[in-house]
């Protein structure tokens, strides 16, 4: 069931507000931190340009709607509308949040060895973000992925960010 705006919204606020004092308290992991800024930016834009979720092939027309983008683009200009852009944005997020729980990962097993622990105390993987995972290796390794539809909801990519930020919290700082 696709999130209502305001709910979207609200997720998005507070998914900010905890970035926030991350950020601003945390100087050292300021490279994990921007990229995943950037993951939320992507959701936020996602959700500005009325993303919507596909579990079924492209929609007729999205074709055309490819190549005006790329023909906006040509000319200079920022696609500013459609299904294109929205999805664009949340490739983006996808990306951009399973790197940057790769690189909380390396962050706490290089903060794990300095204090001479054992690199096995690495949390697993949330559930989540597993997903979230294996739809951007898809993206990465498959030459028709997404084309029959997307795994990875709209809703989840905000509950990852959610896991990714908790995972922080908990285990990186």
């Amino acid at each position: 069931m696709p999130l209502k705006s305001d709910v979207a919204n609200a997720r998005l606020a507070a998914l900010a507000s905890r970035l926030i004092p991350l950020i601003e308290h945390n100087s050292g992991l300021l490279p994990l931190l921007d990229y995943t800024a950037g993951a939320l930016f992507s959701l936020i834009e996602a959700e500005r340009h009325d993303f919507r979720d596909r579990p079924q092939p492209c929609p007729s027309g999205y074709l055309e709607e490819v190549v005006a983008a790329v023909g906006e683009m040509r000319d200079g200009r920022i696609p500013q509308s459609g299904l294109w852009i929205a999805g664009c944005h949340v490739n983006s997020a996808l990306v951009r949040i399973a790197a940057s729980y790769d690189r909380a990962v390396a962050t706490l097993k290089r903060k794990n060895r300095s204090m001479g622990q054992r690199i096995s105390s690495i949390p697993p993987e949330p559930k989540i973000i597993g997903r979230i995972r294996e739809e951007v290796n898809s993206l990465k390794h498959e030459v028709d992925a997404n084309s029959p539809g997307r795994d990875v909801q709209f809703d989840e990519a905000l509950g990852g960010m959610e896991e990714l930020l908790d995972f922080i919290e908990r285990c990186v700082v």
